[in-house]
C-alpha cells in the first residue's frame, strides 16, 4: 500500500544573523571563514549521501582561502532533533534537515507535506527550484527567524511499509507505525493505526522489536 502522492522535502538552511557575525569578525581578522555544517544523513544513504557531501567538497575546493566548510554528517555533531536548535543557537551555521522535523518551529515549511500537490516528482522540483515564486515565499517567512532556504530538495514519494501485508485500510487499524511529520500522523490516524516516532537510525531494531508494525517513509530509509 503506498502514498503516492504524499511528498516531503529536505532543506539545507542557513542561519544569518550568527553567520553574518562570523564573517564580520573573519573578514576583520582577515582569516579563512569557517562555517560548520551538520545533518544526521549517514554514508549508507547512497542517494543522498553523494550530492551532501558534494556541497562542502565544492565550497572547499572553489573558496581556498576564502571560506571553509567543516562536514559534520551521521548525527556526529547534532542529532535529527537538535539541528534547527543547534542552528538557532549558533552550534552550527548550516543544517540539512527535513521539513516534518521543523514544522513546530517553522510552520511555513508545513506546505511541503501537502498531499496531491503536485503530479509527479519533476514537477515538485520546478516549483521548488531557487528563485521560484514559492521558493521566496519561504524565505520571507523564514527571514523573520533570521533563517534562510538555500535549496530546497523534494524528495520521492512516501510509502507504507509493514511488517504484514496490507490489503486493504481496515488492516491498519491498532498498528503502530512509525512516522517522520504532523501530516503523515494525521494520515495514519485517519485510517485507525497509532503513529509514532522513531528516527531511522533505530527503525530497524523499532520493527524487530515489535516496538512498531510498519513505518511511511520513502526507499532509501528501507535500503539503508
Amino acid at each position: 500500500m503506498s502514498w503516492k502522492r504524499l511528498g516531503f522535502a529536505f532543506l539545507v538552511l542557513l542561519f544569518v544573523c550568527g553567520t553574518l557575525t562570523t564573517i564580520g569578525q573573519q573578514q576583520a581578522m582577515a582569516k579563512e571563514l569557517k562555517l560548520i555544517f551538520a545533518h544526521y544523513i549517514p554514508p549508507a544513504y547512497k542517494d543522498l549521501f553523494p550530492p551532501i557531501q558534494g556541497f562542502p567538497d565544492y565550497i572547499n575546493e572553489h573558496g581556498k582561502g576564502k571560506v571553509r566548510v567543516e562536514h559534520f554528517h551521521s548525527g556526529t555533531l547534532l542529532k535529527s532533533e537538535e539541528l534547527l536548535p543547534g542552528l538557532m543557537q549558533g552550534t552550527a551555521d548550516i543544517i540539512f534537515q527535513l521539513d516534518s522535523a521543523m514544522m513546530g518551529t517553522l510552520p511555513i515549511l508545513g506546505i511541503f507535506e501537502l498531499p496531491l500537490l503536485y503530479p509527479d516528482v519533476e514537477t515538485s522540483h520546478e516549483k521548488l527550484k531557487i528563485g521560484s515564486p514559492l521558493h521566496k515565499l519561504i524565505n520571507q517567512e523564514l527571514a523573520k527567524k533570521d533563517i534562510i532556504a538555500i535549496a530546497t530538495l523534494p524528495a520521492v514519494f512516501e510509502y507504507l511499509w509493514t511488517k504484514k501485508p496490507i490489503r486493504k485500510p481496515d488492516d491498519l487499524k491498532g498498528l503502530r507505525i512509525r512516522v517522520a511529520g504532523r501530516v503523515e500522523a494525521a494520515v495514519v490516524k485517519a485510517l485507525g493505526a497509532a503513529p509514532t516516532t522513531t528516527s531511522s537510525a533505530e527503525l530497524y531494531e523499532a520493527l524487530q522489536r515489535g516496538t512498531v508494525d510498519g513505518t511511511v517513509c520513502y526507499q532509501s530509509t528501507i535500503i539503508s
